[in-house]
């Protein structure tokens, strides 16, 4: 719903990862996902890379187990306080080996973490919050994103990886928002790597 409301705000289309997927196979996400995870992850991965690389601006909801998301496009992880007691009640367990309670800790652990690394924002809907105000919080961060991009400020920041994973991330990163670089670390990256943008090196000890 939220990222409808985006994108009819922005006057861009809305796209649902989880429907082209179920437009293209022919089944559900939730039914690929019981036959065969690994692989329902990584044709996830393959579909949202491919709409990425359209030219064509649009918002694109992911599923929640979305294990990774193309560098360049601008991410915002929305946290709504209370999912943990509608993803028991909605949902098809993917673990049922494990108890509800145990289920609920690796999504924090696992999926929390891996959404924390890839958004540029994070929009937090607390217990009682209306969908009209999520909306306008929502669209607020998308705007500013977009005006964020080449801004004098930016231009004279530099970005950190936060380790030698993360470069690749951060290159895209200096060239989606128009950072003046990115910061080699020497604490970070023992060895120099070779960036594809401008770097800073950056002795620490």
């Amino acid at each position: 719903v939220l990222g409808r409301r985006l994108a009819d705000a922005r006057d861009i289309p809305f796209l649902d990862l989880d429907n082209i997927i179920l437009e293209r196979e022919g089944r559900s996400a939730a039914d690929l996902v019981a036959e065969d995870e690994p692989h329902f992850r990584r044709l996830e991965r393959e579909t949202l890379q491919e709409i990425a690389q359209n030219s064509r601006p649009a918002v694109i909801a992911a599923g929640g187990g979305c294990e990774a998301w193309p560098h360049g496009i601008r991410t915002i992880w929305i946290y709504r306080e209370g999912w943990e007691e509608d993803a028991l009640r909605e949902r098809r367990r993917l673990r049922p080996d494990l108890s509800p309670e145990k289920e609920i800790a690796w999504m924090k652990e696992i999926r929390e973490e891996r959404y924390r690394r890839a958004a540029h924002l994070c929009l937090h809907i607390e217990r009682g919050c209306s969908e009209n105000e999520a909306s306008r919080r929502l669209v607020f961060l998308a705007n500013w994103l977009s005006e964020a991009a080449g801004s004098p400020g930016l231009k004279k920041s530099w970005v950190v990886p936060r380790d030698p994973g993360d470069l690749l991330r951060a290159e895209a990163d200096v060239r989606l928002f128009g950072y003046a670089g990115v910061e080699i670390r020497s604490d970070v990256f023992p060895d120099p790597p070779e960036p594809g943008v401008p770097w800073l090196a950056s002795l620490r000890t």
